[in-house]
């Protein structure tokens, strides 16, 4: 039986040097998932840092603050009824007043404690309860119970679009009427926040525009990192409506309790 001849040897520096070693390029589906891995821990590690800075404002500033106007009261209780000074002490508590007020306000815009300690929809109901407050607009609001537990990230992510949704209409609508809606299925959360105000042409405002930006591309960004998609519908004359659609996922083992 003939053998078969023995393949050339080659020098081993050679066949190295002549080689290129590629990676593989990974599935398009994990490098998605690794996006989206990416993305929620870096929102993670952002609203930590909010949620530092709002206990911080609430606590020890606004303890401060309290001292304050313990201090201007105990001054007022001494000062004569006709002395001038008094009616300036009472001018500089109110001042403490609405700037504790004002503190407490950036803190829940910060990191809203009742939705780490109540869940979503207290947190939503507080919100817009203060946000009604203000007068500018006539709220509408229609809140659907979750179907089943969410994620803690999915929640803030409503939270956050709500937010985000209501400042634009405060800063640029003009809107009389607004509608929020938040409904749920057991695969997703859909949320509508839809005003009356003066709207936009979307297609007509250029990359560089302030206008286009509005919050829109925080919460975009915040819903893709989700895994979901977050649309704006907008014509002149005609009003602005956000909506979000976010898959509900599975409660993380850490969230359980």
């Amino acid at each position: 039986m003939k053998e078969l001849p023995e393949p050339e040897r080659q020098d081993e520096d050679h066949v190295n040097s002549d080689l290129e070693f590629q990676e593989a390029p990974a599935p398009a589906g994990r490098a998605h998932m690794d996006d989206v891995l990416m993305s929620e821990r870096l929102i993670a590690v952002l609203e930590a840092e909010r949620g530092k800075i709002a206990r911080e404002i609430h606590d020890e500033a606004g303890q401060l603050l309290i001292s304050a106007t313990f201090l201007l009261d105990q001054a007022m209780a001494m000062l004569p009824r006709a002395f001038v000074a008094r009616d300036l002490v009472a001018q500089a508590r109110q001042t403490l007043d609405e700037c504790t007020e004002e503190l407490h306000r950036l803190a829940f815009d910060l990191r809203p404690r009742i939705l780490d300690d109540l869940g979503l929809l207290p947190a939503l109901r507080s919100y817009l309860k203060n946000h009604a407050k203000l007068g500018s607009v006539a709220l509408k609001v229609e809140l659907e119970p979750p179907l089943r537990k969410m994620d803690s990230a999915i929640e803030l992510a409503i939270f956050r679009v709500v937010q985000e949704a209501l400042a634009n209409v405060r800063k640029h609508a003009k809107a009389t009427t607004v509608r929020v809606h938040l409904h749920f299925t057991t695969e997703y959360a859909e949320l509508w926040v839809e005003d009356d105000g003066v709207g936009f042409d979307p297609r007509a405002v250029k990359p560089g525009e302030i206008r286009p930006k509005m919050g829109v591309v925080g919460m975009r960004e915040r819903a893709t990192a989700l895994g979901g998609a977050l649309e704006v519908e907008s014509s002149p004359s005609a009003g602005t409506t956000i909506h979000a659609k976010l898959p509900i996922r599975e409660v993380k083992d850490d969230q359980k309790n």
